[in-house]
Parts: C-alpha cells; structure tokens; sequence
C-alpha cells in the first residue's frame, strides 16, 4: 500500500529517524540523547542501551506466567537498532521526562523544547477518520471520560511500561512492571486513574443520527480483518491467520465487530450504542477492503484465507492423515505390493499428523508468550519444520503407487478411490505448507 493510506506502528520508522540523528550529526545515536536530553534533565540512569552494556546493577527482573508460577527470563533483550526499542529508564527519570511535556518544555531552568514544539509533538497528525483518534509525534491519542490524552506503550521480555499524558490538565503518569503476560493492567490503571481525576457521570457522548437509505449494503461489512502490523513474511505469517478479527452483520444497520456492537450512522461510519467509540471502513470501487479502529488498520482477507475455511482446511488434512495413518492395523496387509503401498502411505500421513500436531502445540506456546519468538525459533520448531521438507518428497512416490493401484486393479473400486483421495490430500498439504511458509527455510 502506498505511503499516507493507513496507520501502522513501525520500530523500523523509529530507528531510521535514528540513524539520521547519526548521519547528520556525526555522533552514535545513544551518545547524542545522552548529551542532549538525558543530561539536561537529570535522568542519570536512562541510556539507550548498546550491546553488551546492559545496566545489570539495579535493574529489575522482567518475569513470564508459566505452569503456575512465575519464571524469570534468563536472556537480555536488544532490538539490534538502538533508537527502535533499547530505551531503558526508571521511574524517577521518567517523571522528568512526563514534567518537560507538560511544562512547555521546560525542567526548572532548563528550556529543553520550545513550547510550539511541545505543541506540535502532542497534536494530532494523522488519523484514519475525523471520528477515529489518531497518532501525535511520537504519541498516540486516547479518548475516555470526555478527555484527550496521548500516550505511549513500551515492552520487553517480562516487562510493559505505559507513558500517558492529559496536557490540558497538566496531568501524567508512568507506569511500568516486570510481568510480561500482564497485557490488561495498564489498561486498568489508566481507566481508574481517569475515572479517579475526571468522573464520566456527568459526561454526555455524542450519539450521531444515523443516515437513511445508506450504502453499500450491511451485508458488504461482514467478513475477516487481519492486522496490518503482522508479518506476512515467514513462520510470521501464520498470526495473521490466528489473530484475524471477525465482523458480522447483525440486522440491518448494526454489526459486530468482535465481541463489540457498532451502530450505522454513515455509509461507512459506526458507533457504539452508548457513542464512546467508533469504527470506520474503508471501500475501493465499491468494496468493503479495510477496517479501521482508531490507530489500527486491519486488511479484509478473501474467502480462503479466513479462519473458518483455513481451520476447515487443517481438521480435513488432521482426520485424512488419522484415518490413513490405522487403516492398516484393521486390514489385511498380507498381499504385495498391496501392504507396501498402504504402510507407504500411513508413514507420511503419520509424519503430516506429527507435524500438525506439533506445530499446533508450539503455537499455543508463541501465543502464551509471543516474546519468545523475539530469541529466534525454538529448536522444537526448528526440528519440526524439516518433516514438511520430508513429506514433500515421499508424496512424490505416492503418486507413482496410486496410479500403479488403477492400473493393476488393487482393491475393490472403494478402496481405490480412498487411497486416491489420501494421495489428494497429501499433494494438497504441500500448496498448504507454502502458502503459510511452513514449507523450505524463509524463516
């Protein structure tokens, strides 16, 4: 997609303005901030942090959630591209940070920004839809309990932080936590803190009035988004088949948009009932092609790449290579070539089905703690992905013994057929492995 069309997160954009910050001044990116920000406002003990120098001495512990205990991560994290994510700091040190935003770019004496900076770092430069909240410099806007807020998320193996500021208020806080699966609590805080400073009692939200005779049709809304942010390039791919958001119409002017009700109030606008948030769409020549829900961008998938036919996809794959795989134990296998050709084909059915099975489980894993695949895959995946390579090869004589099973009349007609239809299957397993780039080395 062209530049300017959709929002998208992007450490890579981050540390591109960083080695810019390099190539102009001369000087290693983390030596510049150092010089230029950290020490003008006293934040002694933040860096961005350049292998192998990670600060050991008072730093916390970043923990995951596993088989009910906590298990601390034993490797030390580094983005490779300092400016994208290596930013380590304390709490102390980040409150001057959050004072020089709300002061106008002043700490005491020290007057780091200009005042029509700060202001132009903290409005608005983009959005999806005047409706929708957008992204400031650096910071992206929240909306809640009447007020504008802008904030920034920050996380590493076993730790997530949260910026947030209300400048209007001169308000702000920091916070961050060494539990890494703990997605939903600086949501928490944020909303108590909100709910504490500014009460949504007497707030009013604005609920539009719908439009009458509007098109495209509800039905055109309903499918499966993927997430613009996700990987399509190797063993990534695969979680933008596991984190697609599914749409549905409701009746006629209300969908679903996961687990959320939206109402119709322009061609392609909706709110929810009680006017706290929208979503928008995006058409091209008269199709529905993007959702998109504040910052967020999400691509609609064709009908083949939805969860339910590609998981359809996977459970026919699972049940022909189980069946095939003990077909033989409850037959007669004393004839030859007959035998050969059934066990033949029960091996790389069994080796498919090995392969599901434990793909299956190591994703489970991923999705319990997606900062595992930060540290390269796990040798157990690593090991998985050769069966594909294997199978590949053996269906290649599956094919040779099918057409050998007609010509000589092997079986009656029926059992023919299902040793063709295995053999389908098996040829079909391949196309699926490539497409989700399970299949060679990409990864």
């Amino acid at each position: 997609m062209p530049p300017g069309e959709v929002i998208i997160y992007s450490s890579v954009g981050v540390a591109v303005a960083g080695q810019v910050v390099e190539d102009v001044t001369g000087e290693p990116f983390a030596k510049y901030v150092q010089q230029r920000i950290f020490n003008p406002l006293r934040m002694i003990h933040t860096t961005f942090v350049v292998p192998p120098n990670y600060p050991t001495a008072n730093a916390a512990i970043g923990y995951r959630y596993q088989d009910g205990e906590y298990v601390p991560y034993s490797e030390t994290y580094y983005s490779l591209v300092a400016s994208g994510g290596d930013f380590v700091s304390t709490g102390l040190d980040m409150a001057n940070f959050l004072l020089v935003h709300l002061e106008s770019g002043r700490l005491g004496d020290t007057q780091l920004l200009t005042p029509d900076t700060v202001q132009y770092m903290q409005s608005q430069q983009v959005a999806h839809h005047p409706k929708l909240r957008g992204r400031a410099i650096g910071f992206s806007e929240w909306i809640e309990n009447g007020q504008r807020a802008i904030f920034h998320d920050g996380g590493a193996p076993g730790f997530l932080s949260r910026v947030f500021l209300v400048p209007e208020h001169n308000l702000g806080f920091f916070v961050a936590y060494n539990n890494g699966n703990a997605y939903g609590f600086k949501q928490e805080v944020t909303s108590e803190l909100l709910d504490l400073y500014f009460p949504d009692s007497d707030i009013e939200n604005e609920l539009l009035t719908p439009e009458l005779n509007l098109n495209p049709s509800i039905s055109e809304f309903a499918g499966y988004y993927r997430d613009y942010e996700l990987s399509p390039s190797g063993i990534g791919k695969l979680s933008t088949l596991l984190n697609q958001i599914p749409v549905k119409a409701i009746h006629d002017q209300r969908i679903l948009v996961g687990s959320t009700e939206y109402d119709r109030v322009e061609p392609t606008l909706f709110q929810t009932p009680d006017g706290t948030s929208y979503a928008a769409f995006r058409e091209d020549k008269g199709e529905i092609t993007h959702l998109l829900l504040g910052t967020a961008a999400f691509e609609k998938v064709s009908w083949f790449e939805t969860q339910p036919f590609q998981f359809g996809l996977i459970i026919a794959f699972g049940l022909t290579f189980l069946i095939a795989v003990f077909l033989p134990f409850f037959t007669n296998l004393n004839t030859q070539p007959v035998s050969l050709f059934r066990w033949y084909a029960s091996l790389i059915c069994a080796l498919n089905l090995i392969f599901l099975i434990g793909l299956s489980l190591n994703l489970m894993s991923i999705l319990h703690d997606p900062w595992s695949l930060i540290y390269g895959l796990a040798p157990t995946l690593k090991s998985l992905l050769i069966i594909p390579l294997v199978t590949s090869v053996l269906t290649l004589g599956l094919i040779v013994l099918t057409l050998l099973s007609w010509k000589n009349g092997y079986w009656p007609l029926i059992g023919r057929l299902y040793y063709t239809w295995v053999t389908i299957a098996a040829l079909g397993f391949i196309p699926f492995l490539c497409y989700w780039n399970l299949l060679g080395w990409p990864h």
